[in-house]
């Protein structure tokens, strides 16, 4: 039996996987910051490229050559689990690396930074939605983010150990342990 015009126009679309990148930047997830001198931008001036979202757990310098001149130019990036939407196609992403736009990069770095030059561990979840807008400078536009919930120090020993609070141990030396501290 023929499927009736109904059912053939409700279409079933399958899960979107996500394409693993070595780095997630802007233009890898397929976004272009001079769209904002198009007419795909919103009411003031903004043009909304990409969603990132992760956990940082350290920074990196990649260093290249310019194979023109011998220049050597640094460029620091974050370490962690990280994925992003393309907010304009919907196409997904993930890696373990991350460059984002400078100042909004610090963001992110500086608490790892910190937490490494005192001998500590540190994880930062964040989310934002990066754009670009029209600026006054050589290129014409800018970037600038929205921040999706606050960037946020994550404790992972204490998450595992609220998720297996005493379970693994016998019923008799569970009475014996003090309870676990509030966080």
């Amino acid at each position: 039996m023929a499927p009736t015009s109904k059912q053939a126009s409700a279409k079933i679309e399958a899960p979107q996987a996500a394409v693993i990148l070595p780095k997630i930047t802007i233009k890898d997830c397929g976004a272009n910051p001079k769209e904002v001198f198009s007419s795909a931008y919103d009411n003031v001036g903004r043009h909304m490229l990409i969603r990132v979202y992760g956990v940082a757990t350290s920074t990196g310098i990649r260093k290249l050559t310019n194979s023109n001149t011998g220049e050597i130019s640094s460029y620091e990036n974050i370490r962690g689990d990280f994925r992003a939407i393309n907010l304009q196609s919907g196409q997904k992403f993930k890696s373990a690396v991350l460059y984002l736009p400078s100042g909004i990069h610090e963001m992110i770095s500086e608490p790892l930074d910190s937490a490494k030059r005192n001998g500590e561990r540190a994880e930062i979840q964040f989310g934002l939605d990066l754009f670009s807008k029209r600026a006054d400078n050589v290129a014409g536009y800018g970037y600038g983010a929205f921040i999706l919930g606050d960037p946020e120090e994550v404790d992972v020993i204490a998450q595992l150990e609220e998720k297996i609070a005493f379970a693994s141990l016998p019923q008799d030396q569970r009475a014996a342990l003090p309870a676990p501290e509030a966080a």
